[in-house]
């Protein structure tokens, strides 16, 4: 758990996992160096609308002053057409509202094998990933996401 002052010229992607009935969660990820990652903010949401999340999104970078985001990886679920509303996908409306969507992939193998590499220490003894202490949703649930 960390708190760090992020320069405003950082470079930060989001990862974003839907939740309707279930929470979900995007998170905002800055590249600090060397591989290095730092979780820097997190929102939680819960039988939230997209059109609702996508204005939270952009208040929420507003409020924390964060001018860019190279994008945000999703769930691909996110891209299927499940009726929800106006004929769009999640992921075409948070697109219409100005989230720069990319389309993530479910390889789960290769994704908890990046997770626990970035969980490890760098050889410089700092860990490849910090996560800010005001993310508390992120850092209650992340011991339990180990399998």
């Amino acid at each position: 758990m960390t708190t760090l002052t992020i320069p405003r010229d950082t470079t930060l992607v989001c990862s974003m996992d839907w939740g309707f009935n279930a929470p979900g969660v995007c998170l905002w990820w800055a590249a600090v160096g060397d591989g290095h990652w730092h979780i820097a903010r997190e929102y939680k949401f819960q039988q939230t609308s997209a059109e609702t999340v996508a204005h939270e999104w952009k208040r929420r970078n507003r409020q924390w002053g964060i001018k860019r985001v190279q994008y945000v990886a999703a769930d691909p679920s996110m891209w299927a057409k499940t009726g929800h509303g106006k004929g769009e996908s999640i992921a075409e409306t948070l697109q219409r509202f100005g989230l720069p969507m990319l389309k993530g992939d479910n390889d789960r193998k290769n994704g908890w094998q990046r997770c626990h590499e970035l969980l490890r220490d760098a050889p410089d003894g700092t860990p490849w990933l910090t996560v800010d202490a005001s993310c508390s949703y992120g850092l209650r649930s992340l011991p339990a996401q180990v399998s």
